[in-house]
C-alpha cells in the first residue's frame, strides 16, 4: 500500500491515509500473536510422529529432525495465499474499487505475509542457533535493501504497467522464486 495511491484514488488526506494503514498493522499484529502457536503446534506434531522428546525451557537437538519440513509446512500456504491476496489488492486499486474491500484484503495479506516471513526467520535461526543475531541481522539487511530497491522502482513500474499488472508481476515473481524454498524443504 502506498499513500500516493490512496491520495490519488480516494482523494484522502494524511489523517485518512494513516487510518487506512491500521488494517495492515492489525493484520501484522494478529500474525505475531498467532504465529508462535502455529509453529509450536506443527513442531509438536512432528516431534510426536518422530518420537522426539521436547523438554520445555531446553534446546531440542535438531540434528536428526526435519526442521526444514516442519517450519516450511506452515510457511508455504501463507506465502501462496499472500501472493493471491497481493494480486487481488492490486486489481482492486486498478479498478478504483471500494476502499473496504481493499482494506479487508490488505488485512489478510499482511497477516499471511507476516506469518510466512516470521516462519522463514525462525527457520534461519534454527539453521544458525549459535549466531541467531547475526542470522537475523543479515536477513534484515537483505530485506531492507530489497525493499529500498523495490520502493525506488515502484512508481516507474506502476506508471508503465498500471497497478493491477504491477501487483500481478510481483505476485508471479514471488511464486516463481518460491522453488528456492522447495529446494530447502526437500
Amino acid at each position: 500500500m502506498c499513500s500516493s495511491d490512496l491520495a490519488e484514488i480516494y482523494h484522502f488526506g494524511s489523517l485518512q491515509i494513516g487510518l487506512c494503514y491500521l488494517s495492515f498493522g492489525v493484520g501484522c499484529s494478529c500474525a505475531a500473536l498467532s504465529n508462535g502457536q502455529l509453529l509450536d503446534r506443527n513442531f509438536q506434531r512432528w516431534a510426536c510422529r518422530l518420537n522426539v522428546e521436547i523438554k520445555k525451557g531446553r534446546q531440542t537437538d535438531l540434528k536428526n529432525f526435519p526442521i526444514e519440513k516442519v517450519r516450511l509446512q506452515t510457511a508455504f500456504p501463507m506465502l501462496y495465499t499472500s501472493c493471491v491476496l497481493m494480486l487481488i489488492y492490486g486489481w482492486i486499486l486498478e479498478i478504483n474499487g471500494p476502499l473496504a474491500a481493499a482494506l479487508v484484503v490488505l488485512f489478510f495479506f499482511s497477516f499471511c505475509a507476516t506469518v510466512a516471513f516470521n516462519v522463514i526467520s525462525t527457520l534461519l535461526i534454527d539453521f544458525y542457533p549459535k549466531a541467531p543475531a547475526t542470522a537475523t541481522a543479515a536477513n534484515n539487511l537483505m530485506r531492507c535493501l530489497l525493499g529500498a530497491g523495490a520502493t525506488g522502482v515502484r512508481t516507474p513500474v506502476i506508471d508503465a504497467m498500471g497497478r493491477g499488472w504491477c501487483f500481478t508481476f510481483l505476485s508471479l515473481f514471488l511464486v516463481a522464486s518460491s522453488p528456492v524454498l522447495w529446494l530447502i524443504y526437500f
